[in-house]
């Protein structure tokens, strides 16, 4: 079966619905063929999908959390596109890299990805924990497990 036409691009604001109460907001940076997108979130939470205009002024510097997780939410209709940054630059919001904890030694690695293939993992190498304290967690969320930590985040 075909995947349908996604509605979402790189650039676009959009809205979770927060298991507690109200939305909290997103930017889409870079995509993944098949149902990736890697997020930029933003803090503050929303009583309703805020307008373009509440959003559009945020820039790389102002998001408190970089996740990598899947689209479904947009599909069934729970997630909503708010809107395009004006002028989107992708090389305003690069591709951080991201620590990855091994559970059993507790070493910690920093992961970089492709700029142009979220897929394709181009480095891993070991860091100290003060670096480690300091980059995103490597992962993918489903969307389900997405909109559970962004509440819990924004909550706290």
């Amino acid at each position: 079966m075909p995947r349908r036409k996604v509605p979402y691009k790189e650039g676009d604001f959009f809205a979770v619905p927060l298991r507690t109460s109200g939305y909290g907001t997103g930017l889409v940076v870079r995509t993944v063929k098949v149902g990736g997108i890697l997020g930029y979130f933003f803090p503050g939470k929303y009583q309703t999908v805020p307008a373009l205009s509440e959003v559009q002024d945020k820039k790389p510097h102002d998001a408190f959390w970089i996740r990598h997780f899947g689209d479904l939410g947009f599909f069934n209709g729970d997630w909503h596109v708010i809107g395009p940054i004006p002028s989107w630059n992708r090389a305003d919001w690069p591709v951080p890299s991201f620590v990855r904890t091994d559970d059993i030694s507790g070493k910690h690695y920093r992961i970089t990805y492709s700029e142009h293939d979220l897929d394709q993992e181009i480095e891993c190498s070991l860091i100290e924990k003060a670096e480690a304290e300091l980059l995103p967690e490597d992962g993918i969320s489903g969307y389900g497990a997405l909109e559970i930590r962004l509440s819990n985040l924004l909550d706290a």
